[in-house]
C-alpha cells in the first residue's frame, strides 16, 4: 500500500471534521438569530400567560334579576324627569301665549294711536287766526305737537 500525503487524500478526516464544524457553527448562528427574532416579544407573552381572568356564564335568573333591578331603579327617575320637563314645557307654552296676547294688545293700541292721532291734533294755524286764543299757549302747543311727532318717528324707527 502506498502512502499519500495527508492533504491529498480524498477522505481526509481532519478536513471533513473541520468543514463539518464550520457548517455546524454557521447553523447554530443562524438558529440563534431566528430564536432571538422569534422570542423578542416574549415579555408580552409572559404577561399574557400570567393573566388570570376567568370568564363564566351568567344564569338567566341572575340576568332577569339585574334587568328588574335596573328597571326599578332607573325607570322611575326617567319618568320623574320626563314629568318635570313636560311641566316646564307647558309653563313655557302658557307664558308664550300670554306674551303673544300682550304683543297683540300692544299692536292694537299702537294702531289705534296711529289712526286716532289726527283726530286729537289741533290745527294751530287756524287757532292763531282766532283772537280768543292766547298766542303764547298756541306756540307752546305747536312745539309740543312737533316734539310728539319726532318721538313718534323715533318709536317707529325702533319698532321697524
Amino acid at each position: 500500500m502506498t502512502q499519500h500525503p495527508p492533504s491529498h487524500h480524498p477522505y481526509n478526516n481532519l478536513q471533513n471534521c473541520n468543514n463539518s464544524i464550520k457548517e455546524s457553527i454557521e447553523l447554530l448562528r443562524s438558529s440563534n438569530q431566528r430564536l432571538r427574532e422569534s422570542t423578542s416579544d416574549s415579555s408580552r407573552l409572559k404577561h399574557i400567560l400570567s393573566t388570570k381572568k376567568i370568564f363564566g356564564l351568567v344564569s338567566e335568573l341572575d340576568l332577569d334579576d339585574a334587568k328588574q333591578s335596573y328597571s326599578e331603579t332607573f325607570t322611575p327617575q326617567v319618568n320623574r324627569r320626563y314629568v318635570k320637563l313636560r311641566e316646564e314645557i307647558n309653563g313655557l307654552e302658557y307664558k308664550s301665549k300670554e306674551l303673544s296676547q300682550e304683543l297683540k294688545l300692544a299692536r292694537e293700541k299702537l294702531n289705534g294711536y296711529r289712526s286716532g292721532r289726527n283726530e286729537w291734533e289741533l290745527n294751530t294755524e287756524e287757532l292763531q287766526q282766532d283772537p280768543r286764543y292766547d298766542k303764547q299757549k298756541l306756540k307752546r302747543l305747536k312745539d309740543l305737537q312737533s316734539k310728539r311727532s319726532r318721538l313718534q318717528f323715533n318709536v317707529n324707527l325702533i319698532q321697524s
